[in-house]
């Protein structure tokens, strides 16, 4: 896939949540990046800016087709009821590798696996969703957006 098919896909995927997702998902952006290690370097100006930390050469696998990097939502048991409740809502960065991806069903995938990371979900919740196998992703760390954007490096 190339860059530009990503961001499209990317953009028509967010353009297309339900609005309840997006409001929960406001601070969320997915950044899409060549490869793992411009997603790093691009990571680390933003978190420079956001708290000074940063990730380490590595620390984004090679062959990542896409990490969530920040902070996913919560969910707690309500002490009044037996039903579960946010506690706060996710932020930080789906980063997309695009030399990673093969084609768009793969870049969808990889959205919704990454999506569900943000929203909470470990990987044994995604797999039952069907969303994880050879696209497992690890996990990370912060914060921007009123609806997930899509930005290239750079932005």
């Amino acid at each position: 896939m190339d860059f530009n098919q990503v961001i499209s896909i990317a953009k028509k995927f967010a353009d297309d949540m339900p609005e309840q997702i997006v409001d929960r998902l406001a601070d969320v952006e997915i950044l899409v990046c060549e490869d793992t290690e411009k997603a790093r370097v691009r990571l680390n100006e933003i978190l420079a800016e956001e708290d000074g930390e940063q990730l380490k050469e590595g620390e984004i696998p090679l062959d990542c087709k896409g990490v969530f990097i920040g902070d996913p939502a919560e969910v707690e048991e309500s002490d009044e009821s037996e039903e579960e409740e946010m506690e706060y809502d996710p932020s930080g960065w789906i980063v997309l590798c695009v030399n990673n991806i093969a084609n768009p069903e793969e870049c969808a995938i990889v959205l919704m696996h990454e999506f569900a990371h943000a929203l909470g979900m470990d990987e044994d919740e995604v797999r039952r969703l069907g969303l994880a196998g050879p696209l497992s992703t690890p996990q990370g760390a912060a914060p921007n957006a009123t609806q997930p954007s899509v930005a290239p490096p750079g932005a």
